[in-house]
């Protein structure tokens, strides 16, 4: 539910039963559309198909991915948040991953419960499964592109960067805007067990591979049945410390700023009282910090 004037948390979800309940004012849910459950409803670009050809990787996986053409956030709804977001009404973007930021239900599982990077994700994989093998053939680039690309855009390296580049613009224009982006997901990558698992590094890594740095705490595994529930007790108060965070920050500098100010027309109308025919005293020369 909308409320004219009041700063939202933007939530996009392709599930249904992750809607907030109808009387949460702070939630605005964006409902992202999908062909039906998780199933192969098509086929990745063949770009993919040709990064290593013939290959376990290609001729086990590729055919049955899970991928749902009808799926992921695409530009009309990037462009609501984005004018959303220029008006004042986005207090912070929330994103599932799987076909919501992806179109792909799912990741292959990382072997390692302490997962670091991309690199380290489909060389572990290659090691453990033999139907993986082919994939170390792929840019750490190439494995973030297959996850978000869209296949309806073509078959070139250009054409699987597209939406990628899109996604990319979306977060830069966030960040620029001073908004908080987070990834709320039922994928195993993003849970945490302290000193014992740790997968959100691939997360991460898949994002910088197109140009996007995000906090690893930003990326928050559901626990509870309604994501709602996650976004109220848990990325909420994160979002108002770090906007009082900011706010101190920025106050200070205010500070720091005026005192500078009245310091030096206090320093300027001294110089103007000073005598005509008063000798200058010798100035040492200091080096400041750029």
């Amino acid at each position: 539910m909308a409320m004219a004037g009041k700063p939202q948390i933007w939530f996009f979800d392709d599930g249904i039963h992750n809607a907030p309940p109808k009387d949460n004012d702070m939630i605005h849910f964006e409902l992202i559309s999908t062909t039906g459950p998780a199933r192969p409803y098509g086929k990745v670009s063949r770009y993919f198909y040709e990064k290593a050809p013939g290959s376990k990787y290609v001729t086990v996986n590729m055919d049955s991915e899970y991928l749902d053409p009808l799926s992921g956030i695409q530009e009309t709804e990037i462009s609501k948040l984005k004018d959303a977001a220029r008006k004042g009404e986005v207090l912070a973007a929330v994103f599932d991953w799987d076909r919501t930021l992806t179109m792909i239900e799912g990741i292959s599982a990382p072997p390692s419960l302490m997962t670091h990077s991309v690199n380290q994700y489909k060389n572990d994989l290659v090691k453990k499964y033999k139907t993986m093998e082919g994939m170390e053939k792929m840019s750490d680039k190439d494995v973030a592109h297959y996850y978000l690309h869209n296949p309806a855009d073509g078959d070139t390296e250009k054409d699987v960067a597209k939406r990628p580049n899109l996604i990319a613009t979306m977060f830069h224009d966030l960040q620029t805007m001073s908004i908080p982006i987070f990834i709320l997901t039922n994928n195993s990558a993003a849970k945490v067990v302290d000193g014992v698992q740790d997968q959100r590094g691939l997360l991460v890594d898949m994002l910088k591979q197109i140009g996007v740095d995000i906090p690893k705490d930003h990326i928050i595994f559901n626990y509870v049945r309604n994501k709602g529930e996650m976004i109220m007790d848990t990325i909420l108060p994160m979002v108002e410390a770090e906007r009082r965070k900011g706010g101190r920050r920025t106050r200070r500098k205010r500070v720091r700023f005026q005192t500078k100010r009245k310091t030096y027309r206090k320093k300027k109308r001294v110089t103007h009282t000073k005598k005509r025919g008063t000798k200058k005293r010798g100035t040492k020369k200091r080096n400041r910090k750029n």
